[in-house]
């Protein structure tokens, strides 16, 4: 089937891998001209240097025809320079388990466009993050784990703290890494920042992003201190340090003011600016919560027809666009719902949230289509879902965000664009979120200058670029670690209130909870959802799983830096 149609069949109504009833009434202009755009962007030329394409294997079940992914045929292109242009798209709250590419069993949220780049590039299925949003996005700026940057626990309306301004930040390294000569390079923020406080609206800037248009935390984190309830079409807007606001708390619920939409179109529109190669970074706000119904331009009649008729079901009448699943919900003075109705809907809002953020992506590709052949795109999510949206059915919720377990902290990874040889081709070997500062140092040709990095700072950061540009590169990393700890600091001084760390090869994967460290163990070849706890054990094999893994943690934790 022709992309074109296939994008256009998907938005008709046909759920990913399940047929389902036409939606009436059609979709609006915009919807329309917003899928010209993604099919532009994703028949262009994205991926290079492929001589051959394996198909994507997946452990689930193959969709059925209305979504066959794009051929090696739709992938030519040779890059027209040898400096690559990077855009960083990061998720949030978004883990491998509603994305079909993972392949962790249905359902799936719609994420065609999503689905294209796994298609294209490189899917990488163990790939890990930390637990909470600031401390993953302090892990990429700098490329080292939170104990030796201290940031643990994640930034709260009432409790503000900053990424120190003595790390080396991603856009310090592209601005200082080509000295003596000058940089070819300009970095660009946008979306949600978060490892500041609220108020130092110039922390972006400081760290080195020539430009930065976004939201300094999550929509709603600032709505207690002015008194007023920020969402996803009402929120303050920074742009290089001058706040503005956004929309106001009753509408309107448009395109125009919803967050994602803004970001996608800030961020496209200075890329297609810059006169030399960009680093770009577009962080979106949504999926996070509040959990709201996006712009029914954004989403397919299917789900527009599901959130109506949920609406319906529930109150008597169809939930709209900017309608919340909010905890009030469940004491509401004429139409209260239960609490498993709550979590059907936040649910369902969460997916097409998620679906907006995957078609605003392909907004961004179709803009930036001159662009894209010289284009290194690299996807991935801050952490896992939040408790409330996991379905307790197939997954313990207890063991999602803020925690060190699967749910939590095995976020997707794909990568796309002109150093990826063999498009379409799967990588099992452990990476990390902090891994990319050296990729990125890698794939522009940057170096750390002698003077860049004190000479008693670690950067825990290693390249898989050998793994974009080998189909049969050796394994680099051996493990990859997460953790999360409160408060803010050094946890050396192991004065902590709470601490939980992971270290995994991939397989055998190690736990460690509390000031105690009390310990788990857990084969994820046989156990992805770690049920069964393999320790204490007398097992001679399970046992050097585990002598191997605590001493790897062990060795990193207390190692100099």
């Amino acid at each position: 089937m022709p992309f074109l149609a296939l994008i256009l069949t998907w938005f008709t109504g046909l759920a990913v891998g399940t047929p389902q009833a036409p939606a009436t009434g059609g979709s609006s202009p915009r919807a329309h001209a917003a899928l010209a755009y993604t099919t532009a962007a994703l028949s262009a030329p994205i991926a290079s240097h492929a001589s051959a394409t394996s198909a994507l294997p997946a452990p689930a079940a193959p969709p059925t025809s209305p979504l066959a992914l794009p051929s090696a045929a739709e992938l030519p292109a040779t890059p027209t320079r040898a400096t690559p242009n990077v855009l960083v798209i990061l998720l949030d709250d978004v883990g491998c388990e509603r994305l079909r590419p993972f392949g962790q069993g249905a359902p799936y949220a719609r994420t065609p466009v999503l689905q294209s780049l796994a298609a294209r590039g490189v899917t990488f299925t163990n790939c890990y993050s930390n637990p909470l949003c600031g401390p993953t996005r302090a892990l990429l700026q700098t490329g080292r784990y939170a104990f030796r940057t201290g940031f643990g626990p994640n930034i709260f309306p009432n409790y503000q703290f900053g990424l120190n301004h003595l790390e080396t930040c991603l856009p310090e390294l592209l601005r200082d890494g080509f000295a003596p000569g000058p940089s070819p390079y300009v970095s660009g923020a946008f979306g949600k920042w978060h490892i500041s406080m609220y108020v130092d609206t110039t922390h972006p800037n400081d760290c080195g992003f020539g430009h930065f248009a976004g939201c300094m935390t999550n929509v709603s984190d600032q709505s207690e201190l002015f008194g007023t309830f920020y969402h996803n079409y009402h929120w303050r807007k920074v742009v290089d340090g001058v706040e503005s606001i956004v929309g106001t708390p009753d509408g309107p619920y448009s395109e125009r003011q919803w967050a994602g939409s803004v970001q996608a179109r800030d961020a496209a529109e200075w890329m297609l600016a810059q006169t030399q190669p960009f680093f770009a970074q577009l962080a979106f706000n949504p999926p996070h919560a509040p959990y709201q119904v996006p712009p029914f331009s954004l989403i397919s009649p299917a789900s527009r027809n599901a959130i109506e008729a949920l609406g319906v079901e529930q109150i008597g009448v169809p939930y709209g666009e900017g309608d919340f699943a909010w905890i009030t919900d469940l004491t509401h003075p004429t139409r209260p719902i239960t609490e498993e109705q709550l979590r059907r809907k936040k649910l369902l809002f969460y997916d097409a949230m998620l679906e907006a953020t995957d078609l605003n992506i392909g907004d961004v590709l179709a803009r930036i289509e001159p662009k894209l052949a010289d284009t290194m795109i690299f996807l991935l999510s801050d952490n896992g879902p939040e408790s409330s949206v996991v379905d307790p059915a197939r997954y313990d919720p207890n063991r999602a965000k803020r925690t060190c377990y699967q749910l939590g902290v095995h976020v997707p990874l794909i990568v796309v664009g002109p150093m990826v040889s063999t498009p379409g081709r799967r990588v099992d070997h452990p990476v990390g979120v902090v891994d990319l500062w050296r990729t990125i140092r890698d794939v522009t040709g940057a170096r750390e200058v002698p003077g860049m990095i004190p000479s008693d700072v670690v950067i825990d950061s290693r390249s898989f670029l050998p793994y974009l540009a080998d189909p049969n590169a050796p394994l680099g990393r051996r493990y990859a670690f997460s953790e999360v700890f409160n408060p803010i600091g050094n946890p050396a001084n192991m004065s902590l209130g709470a601490r939980q760390r992971m270290i995994t090869d991939g397989r055998w994967k190690l736990v460690r909870t509390g000031l105690d460290d009390i310990e788990e163990l857990y084969d994820l070849a046989t156990d992805p959802r770690e049920i069964q706890n393999l320790l204490p054990s007398s097992n001679t094999t399970i046992k050097a799983h585990r002598d191997e893994l605590a001493l790897e943690l062990d060795s990193l934790i207390y190692s100099d830096g």
